[in-house]
């Protein structure tokens, strides 16, 4: 309410946020690592969360529509920071950090600025059985969509639906009160 009468926006508000990359041309740190099993990787996604509290390992709020890695090795999950307004995208899903590390399975990904202006901070994955962590050298990614409404949409579309249920029944007291008068209801 202080939104409204104030015209200064509030911080929280759900934010929904659809974000597809493809990390390609992979390499590794190791000298004589092997070449990366999986490149490119793709991935699209979709999230749905409030920006006002911490999210830790959840997998409520998002939907994986593709995902570039195998089911079978990777879980991913996601957190979301709000101090810092970032997604962390990984299969701990512990926004402290991405943990992977060599002897591991895991993937990360890190979103900064994801209720605002979303981009790629972090990016890799590492494979148990040669013990390599892999990161690319391209990624490409783009915003689907981003909507992050503002507490003052929501009061005028409450505002909009209450008028127009005043009015439908306001019209209908009026009709009543006529088929009454006319004797077509009794």
């Amino acid at each position: 309410m202080a939104a409204l009468l104030g015209g200064t926006p509030a911080r929280a508000a759900i934010v929904l946020l659809d974000f597809d990359f493809v990390a390609s041309r992979y390499f590794s740190a190791n000298a004589g690592a092997p070449p990366p099993p999986f490149d490119p990787v793709a991935v699209s996604l979709s999230f749905s969360f409030d920006n006002a509290a911490d999210i830790d390992a959840a997998v409520t709020g998002m939907t994986i529509n593709g995902f570039g890695l195998p089911a079978a090795l990777y879980a991913p999950r996601f957190s979301y920071d709000q101090m810092s307004d970032t997604i962390l995208f990984a299969d701990n899903g512990d926004h402290s950090s991405c943990g992977a590390g060599v002897g591991n399975d895991q993937f990360c990904s890190t979103i900064s600025n994801a209720s605002t202006d979303p981009a790629i901070d972090t990016l890799y994955y590492s494979v148990s059985a040669n013990g390599t962590i892999y990161f690319p050298r391209d990624v490409q990614y783009r915003v689907v969509g981003l909507f992050v409404p503002e507490p003052e949409i929501w009061a005028m579309m409450m505002a909009g639906f209450g008028l127009i249920g005043g009015v439908q029944r306001y019209h209908g007291r009026r009709l009543a009160a006529f088929r009454r008068r006319s004797g077509t209801i009794a």
